[in-house]
């Protein structure tokens, strides 16, 4: 189990590592975005595109984790609720960090919502968590390192 962990750890580290260098190189961005309904999300996406930083939509969770295995993202971003699955953002981030995931959760939901559930997701590493577009915008920029 040390092993499996130790093997984790040490690939997600290196992915850090590769995002850090990236960031040297003044390399493009890459977010993964995954909503049910991203033409919800459609001003934000593009902004972050003219922006120069690829956007990549997941409507499930699987198409999210199928992904995240294949990219280096900056960071994800993720609605609570998906179709049917009110806890679908929750399941993402509790898979996420069962396989030790060190980019930022950014959790982009309702006000309601996030007062509701927010302490859920907060041991699961989620480090932002809003229902304003602005401010979820300026964190991006802050992850990437984009100034405003």
């Amino acid at each position: 189990m040390i092993d499996r962990w130790m093997d984790g750890w040490i690939e997600r580290m290196t992915i850090i590592t590769e995002l850090n260098n990236r960031k040297e190189e003044k390399e493009i961005s890459r977010v993964l975005w995954v909503d049910d309904n991203p033409q919800n999300n459609k001003n934000v996406i593009l902004d972050l595109q003219d922006r120069g930083i690829i956007v990549d939509l997941a409507i499930t969770t699987e198409q999210a984790l199928e992904l995240y295995e294949k990219n280096i993202y900056s960071t994800l971003i993720t609605d609570t609720a998906r179709g049917k699955k009110y806890d679908a953002g929750y399941q993402l981030c509790r898979i996420l960090f069962d396989r030790h995931n060190v980019i930022p959760i950014l959790v982009y939901s309702t006000e309601d919502t996030i007062v509701k559930y927010g302490d859920m997701f907060k041991p699961l590493g989620v480090s932002f968590m809003t229902s304003d577009c602005f401010a979820l915008r300026k964190k991006i920029y802050s992850i990437v390192g984009i100034d405003e």
